[in-house]
């Protein structure tokens, strides 16, 4: 049943998602929600994990995209929408 469950994950298919596109420009923002999918050394991007900082997370991700990355903001819905 464990390996349903894993083919059926999202979050694992986003990640994989992001394996094959194999960009060195893509980082992964995530307030500390969902590292332990992204803690993998073997990804072929950056994550950067910047705690529990909802509102800075977003400046840093829209500076970081204006530079020329591709940003993927990773939080909870509730998180990304009330607390910035």
């Amino acid at each position: 049943m464990g390996d349903i469950i894993k083919r059926q994950d999202h979050r694992r298919e986003f990640v994989n998602t992001l394996n094959e596109l194999n960009d060195p420009n893509i980082i992964v923002i995530i307030p500390d929600v969902g590292f332990n999918y992204l803690d993998d050394p073997n990804n072929k991007f950056r994550v950067l994990n910047l705690g529990v900082t909802e509102q800075s997370s977003v400046m840093i991700a829209a500076a970081l995209a204006l530079e020329g990355f591709k940003v993927f903001y990773y939080t909870m819905i509730n998180f990304a929408l009330f607390r910035p």
